[in-house]
């Protein structure tokens, strides 16, 4: 199967998708969107092509769990805004008799403490609010140099008094040529819905993302370049903004009345994340990233400085694999994201 008939394939999956359409920044459980890993953060905050041993790039891409992630263990945690932290935990397991491999992970967000207060300003006490998704994915090569995967997520939402629960899949198929080079993935995130809503009957949507993403690493070169077109389910998933101004600062054009860039241009580039990573030998991995809507909606109209941007590194130690990233999401600073993976055959006799 050589990589046009992928594409081909990753068309009609798209097509049979429409109808899962949502605006941006209506959605519960937005968690799930920001990156599990320093690996995806370091790139612009997708990884769906990104086919290594880098066990927590499930997340992205559940047909992204394969056979070099046997027995690999990986935790990674961001310091967010505000004290808030997130992140994720993961582990695979390859059987290569069945040839098939499994992996299973958890995603959270920790608000820290809170202050509640009444409608009239009256101190309530402190609060804590948190979010968790906990999925099991199934992952296997179903023709020569093409996986495919799937993932069940149980949800969990806890803010302050009220609760939430919902149950979401994730599917996806990754390509990769015989020699490495070319990796096309496509993937659907969080396509589900709530069991239990946080008040009364009305269900809420999930942050459902529809991608396909590229890699490509250069055959005499130390350099692997990614494109991951994202939220492809919805044309325009720029927030309508009435306090813009009346000017685009990326293509100079005017603006709608409802905030939105009148630009065909803008609204295409707001879908792309690109990233690219410089490969040091086997030890070590330095990334940049860019994450256009990131940039487009964050900065600030007299000085947009690095957002949008993200920097990261990746450094193997021993036995040990230590990632970091830096995300300028905003000017008032940067997130920072670290991770550490290992091997648990090496330290448990008999796993392998």
């Amino acid at each position: 199967m050589n990589i046009r008939s992928v594409f081909s394939l990753c068309i009609v999956f798209l097509s049979s998708l429409a109808s899962f359409a949502q605006i941006g920044g209506s959605t519960v459980y937005n968690f799930l969107s920001l990156p599990a890993s320093s690996t995806t953060a370091a790139l612009g905050g997708d990884g769906v092509a990104l086919l290594s041993e880098d066990v927590s790039q499930g997340f992205t891409n559940p047909a992204l769990y394969n056979p070099l992630q046997n027995n690999r263990i990986a935790f990674h945690n961001a310091f967010y805004y505000t004290g808030i932290n997130f992140g994720s935990l993961s582990f695979a397991r390859h059987f290569p008799k069945k040839k098939f491999t499994l992996g299973a992970g958890l995603q959270y967000i920790n608000y820290g403490k809170l202050q509640g207060y009444n409608l009239y300003g009256t101190p309530l006490g402190d609060f804590t609010a948190g979010e968790y998704a906990l999925n099991v994915a199934y992952s296997q090569e179903i023709a020569k140099n093409l996986r495919a995967g799937v993932a069940l997520k149980f949800v969990a939402s806890f803010l302050e008094s009220y609760s939430s629960f919902a149950v979401a899949f994730d599917a996806g198929l990754v390509y990769s040529d015989s020699l490495g080079l070319n990796t096309l993935a496509i993937s659907i995130q969080n396509a589900g819905r709530q069991i239990s809503t946080y008040s009364g009957n009305l269900r809420e949507p999930l942050p459902l993302n529809v991608k396909i993403g590229f890699a490509k690493k250069l055959p005499n070169a130390p350099f692997r370049f990614f494109v991951t077109a994202h939220h492809l389910q919805t044309f325009d998933i720029q927030y309508a903004d009435p306090a813009k101004g009346v000017q685009n600062p990326f293509f100079g054009d005017s603006l709608s009345g409802n905030g939105n860039s009148s630009s065909t241009g803008d609204k295409i580039m707001a879908h792309f994340i690109i990233g690219t990573e410089l490969l040091m030998g086997k030890n070590l991995s330095i990334r940049f990233g860019y994450n256009h809507l990131r940039r487009q909606e964050l900065k600030l109209s007299a000085r947009s400085g690095l957002t949008g941007f993200s920097f990261g590194a990746g450094v193997r130690v021993r036995r040990f694999r230590l990632d970091y990233a830096l995300s300028v999401y905003h000017l008032v600073g940067a997130t920072h994201q670290l991770g550490i993976s290992t091997n648990l055959g090496e330290f448990i006799p008999g796993l392998n």
